[in-house]
């Protein structure tokens, strides 16, 4: 914008040029004008060109600067969906583990009953036979005695038919 006044200066010098050679009848001078009126038009239509590619190039930069952050954005996103995927998969992963220890435990009380269960029907049936071996050596004893019993009593009778 600073080549605008300098611009029009020159096509303001060109059309005094081009005035003062067709009013003295000097065609160079008067060519001249035309010229420098044409340059500067030139000069002026390259100023606004250059403004208009620097407005796009702007505009470019811009836009590709929105592309990035978008681009960044939906990274950011993305990463931020991931992370809360691998939080709930961390969550469930954790929620499994403590339902496979309950239930572990659940487990291995129920065995440690069914051990407890099974040591004392042992103990029972242990106490059962040592009774029932009680029991038996008592009905030992007893018929040894009834035995005894009945050798005395043969003996006495038999030792009193032997006396006549």
């Amino acid at each position: 914008m600073t080549d605008q006044p300098s611009g029009l200066f020159k096509k303001v010098v060109g059309k005094v040029k081009e005035t003062a050679g067709s009013l003295a009848g000097n065609q160079e001078l008067a060519r001249e004008g035309e010229l420098e009126q044409t340059q500067a038009d030139a000069e002026r239509k390259a100023a606004e060109l250059d403004a208009t590619a620097e407005q796009r190039r702007s505009a470019a930069e811009i836009e590709a600067t929105q592309r990035e952050n978008a681009a960044e954005r939906q990274r950011l996103a993305a990463e931020a969906t991931e992370a809360k995927r691998e939080a709930e998969l961390k969550r469930q992963h954790t929620q499994e583990e403590r339902r496979l220890e309950g239930e572990f435990a659940q487990r291995e009380a129920a065995v440690e009953r069914q051990k407890e269960v099974q040591e004392t029907a042992a103990d029972r049936r242990e106490e059962m036979a040592l009774e029932e071996r009680r029991q038996a050596a008592a009905e030992v004893a007893k018929a040894e005695r009834a035995a005894q019993r009945a050798e005395t009593t043969a003996d006495v009778l038999d030792a009193a038919q032997e006396q006549p």
